[in-house]
């Protein structure tokens, strides 16, 4: 008898996303995203001049962030 294949996922989670992405993930724009970066410690991955932000670490910045700012 023929043995069935598991079928692949269809949707594979990013470990890291370019600043458009995180962007598009926090619904703030390009910049906001690079002065997050520059001013709350949100983080990046340098590859050259490639930045790319950790989906992980940018859930677990959110979390912290929002743990912060809710006073």
């Amino acid at each position: 008898m023929h043995k069935r294949k598991q079928p692949l996922p269809t949707t594979i989670q990013p470990w890291l996303v370019t600043v458009p992405e995180a962007a598009g993930m926090l619904r703030v724009g390009r910049t906001k995203v690079y002065e997050l970066i520059a001013t709350e410690g949100l983080p990046k991955v340098k590859f050259g001049t490639a930045v790319r932000i950790p989906v992980k670490e940018l859930e677990e910045w959110l979390a912290a962030w929002r743990k912060r700012n809710s006073a």
